[in-house]
């Protein structure tokens, strides 16, 4: 894999200096070094060279780079990691860590323009922070000079991916390193990028990252249990910023796949929008499950199929995180984590739940209360039924009411745990739901039929 970056012209002072290329590899007991030896030098045409460095497990490999050439030469410079992955450099490329246990720096020259120079230095990385976390975690991949994150299952493998909140291929992914184990001492197995386009799995408990760099990574990481999304055909992690997020999916016959959602700004997500490509074919399905594969969170909390799926979206889905899994099937689907004023309006015939937070995320220790209100400009006749109202807290309750501007207001509640309520109509121009419970315990599911 190379890693390309910008080409400019740039010029630095020039001397005569001794290009004989090193024959036997350094090692750490150099400490620091440079080539050329002088300085920045104008190489010959056809020049070959490859410089081997040995690098001590609890060690980086900093490189400082200096390069000048013409745009459209063929001349260049390379690193190579010690999992084979060769990285390129330009004259905007001012560094480079190399971790454990090989580097190979090479140039090769065709033309006689082009001017390199390139320092050495052994680091020691014995003294850096560690900051553990268990699978299920979500992170942004922008953490502090001098530590490195450590993710752990308690009794899996770990499983790592990665989102980025630009909607693009995220070309800083590089920067960041994975070491297979505890820490920084065991095997690195590649960048972050590399890493999770190859096999993103560690092969015990643990997991280690870290980003040497210290500049901006516009991406977010997720760690799950290697077996909760084992049995998926493909697996991905979507970081929602403030826009609609789009996506196609596809699931063969017989498989499944699922998307994490993490929306970066809210609590508030609507799924607004769901369509198959081929929905005459029957056994197709789309699920939506609480939090994260890792949470096992494995009751679907909503369902979708060609038949049901146009009259009950949008869907309010009121958390930060949800995952959703696609069965046999293939769609586009969008998912708006902002404001969307179509839930509000009440529609005949219309489907679908409203849930309170508590359902969407059991381990938040403390619940906004819960509002929401659906409007109409004439009179509809609203059904609806509540499967489950959970009350654990003194004074807290259900409350829905049903009315219009010239009638008075049906209204029901609910102040202690109640299941199957049985169904109710009424009749009215908007249908108000609110709930006062502000525990993880307290919850309530509300089914519009």
């Amino acid at each position: 894999m190379k890693h390309l970056f910008l080409l400019f012209s740039l010029v630095f002072p020039v001397i005569s200096v001794d290009l004989t290329c090193p024959t036997t590899p350094i090692t750490s007991a150099s400490q620091k070094g440079s080539f050329p030896a002088a300085g920045p030098s104008l190489f010959p045409a056809n020049y070959k060279c490859g410089i081997q460095f040995q690098i001590p497990v609890g060690q980086v490999l900093y490189f400082g780079i200096q390069i000048s050439l013409d745009f459209f030469t063929q001349d260049n410079f390379t690193i190579q990691d010690s999992t084979a992955t060769v990285y390129q450099f330009y004259i905007t490329d001012k560094e480079f860590y190399a971790p454990p246990t090989f580097a190979l720096a090479q140039i090769s020259t065709v033309s006689n323009t082009s001017t390199y120079y390139f320092t050495w230095e052994y680091r020691s990385i014995a003294g850096y922070t560690k900051i553990q976390k268990p699978t299920g975690s979500i992170v942004p991949l922008n953490w502090t000079a001098n530590t490195y994150y450590e993710f752990t299952s308690p009794n899996d493998r770990v499983a790592f991916h990665t989102g980025s909140f630009k909607q693009t291929t995220d070309l800083s992914l590089p920067r960041v390193y994975v070491y297979d184990g505890e820490d920084l001492s065991a095997p690195f197995v590649g960048n972050l990028q590399y890493f999770t386009d190859k096999n993103p799995v560690s092969t015990g408990k643990s997991l280690t990252l870290v980003n040497f760099y210290n500049r901006e990574v516009q991406s977010y990481g997720i760690a799950n249990d290697y077996s909760t999304i084992s049995g998926f055909d493909d697996y991905s992690f979507m970081v929602m910023t403030d826009i609609d997020w789009f996506v196609h999916e596809l699931a063969l016959p017989g498989t499944e796949t699922a998307i994490t959602y993490y929306s970066l700004n809210t609590d508030m997500s609507y799924l607004t929008f769901l369509n198959y490509l081929y929905p005459n074919i029957s056994g197709q399905e789309v699920r939506v499950r609480a939090l994260t594969p890792t949470d096992r969170q494995t009751t679907t909390l909503l369902s979708y199929n060609p038949d049901n799926t146009l009259a009950s979206l949008p869907q309010q889905i009121p958390s930060k995180v949800f995952t959703v899994v696609f069965h046999q099937c293939e769609v586009y689907i969008t998912v708006r984590p902002l404001p969307y004023t179509l839930w509000s309006q009440a529609n005949p015939g219309r489907l679908g739940y409203i849930m309170s937070p508590s359902v969407w995320n059991p381990n938040l220790p403390v619940i906004p209360q819960y509002f929401t209100n659906m409007t109409s400009t004439s009179k509809l006749k609203f059904t609806f039924n509540v499967p489950s109202v959970v009350i654990d807290e003194k004074g807290a309750k259900l409350r829905i009411e049903v009315g219009s501007a010239d009638s008075s207001p049906q209204v029901i509640e609910f102040n202690q745990t109640t299941v199957n309520t049985g169904q109710t109509v009424a009749h009215g121009s908007y249908i108000a739901t609110s709930f006062t419970g502000t525990t993880s315990k307290s919850s309530f599911i509300m089914r519009m039929i």
